[in-house]
């Protein structure tokens, strides 16, 4: 899976490197199967995750089109469902005490510093 870095475009703290989920296969596993020190993940074309069949609480950040956070929740419990309504992009990660970036905050990739930006079709990050 290629990976990509996201920092905070205003404070550019880094919040990891992150595996891009590019299949519809690949989005509805997420983080399933893996276990707690699992590489984080980001899935495109998302606005909801669910928790179902997961063993460990996870962290997750919902961001719309310019990489604005829209929503965001640490230490979701294993059978949750969320909706991050405007959401294009969800980042999660096995539940961490590390920071996670805020409400309001807008993430770009450190590859091109751009926001992630709408979707052309093809699966090509």
């Amino acid at each position: 899976m290629p990976t990509l870095t996201f920092v905070d475009a205003e404070t550019s703290w880094c919040y990891g490197r992150f595996r891009v989920a590019r299949t519809w296969i690949e989005r509805l596993v997420g983080l399933l199967g893996t276990c707690a020190d699992a590489r984080p993940l980001l899935l495109r074309h998302c606005s909801s995750v669910h928790c179902l069949g997961m063993r460990y609480a996870i962290d997750v950040a919902f961001l719309d089109a310019s990489g604005r956070v829209v929503c965001v929740a640490s230490g979701v419990c294993p059978g949750s469902l969320l909706n991050g309504s405007g959401a294009e992009v969800v980042l999660e990660r096995p539940a961490s005490r590390e920071p996670w970036p805020p409400m309001g905050r807008r993430l770009v990739t450190l590859e091109d510093s751009t926001t992630l930006g709408r979707h052309d079709g093809s699966d090509d990050i």
